[in-house]
């Protein structure tokens, strides 16, 4: 479960990153900071723009992250919550997919 925590977490802040990324800020391309992803992803909520099952998803394994990862706290996770998580993720995923642009394609070779 350590793995799965740290692999979801990465994979839903990317999701969280790339639904800012469609905002007109040069600072969501530049950053590398979890901290700044995650700030402006859960002001993106509050303002109603982002599922609230996303943000709190987040959230949460942002908190579980360092124990996961690091083994510096108590570490627990059955496999009921890691579903509901990955089914949340998985959600987040089919949302960015949909509001994403289209992309211009250069050639049929491409």
């Amino acid at each position: 479960m350590r793995a799965f925590v740290d692999t979801l977490f990465s994979a839903t802040e990317l999701m969280a990153k790339g639904t800012l990324l469609m905002l007109p800020e040069e600072k969501y391309v530049k950053s590398k900071e979890h901290g700044l992803i995650s700030s402006e992803y859960n002001w993106w909520g509050k303002m109603g723009n982002a599922d609230p099952r996303y943000v709190k998803l987040l959230n949460l394994l942002s908190n579980l992250r360092t124990p996961a990862r690091y083994l510096r706290k108590d570490f627990s996770l059955d496999e009921d919550e890691a579903r509901d998580m990955l089914d949340t993720a998985e959600d987040m995923f089919e949302t960015l997919r949909d509001n994403a642009p289209e992309r211009y394609r250069l050639s049929d070779d491409s």
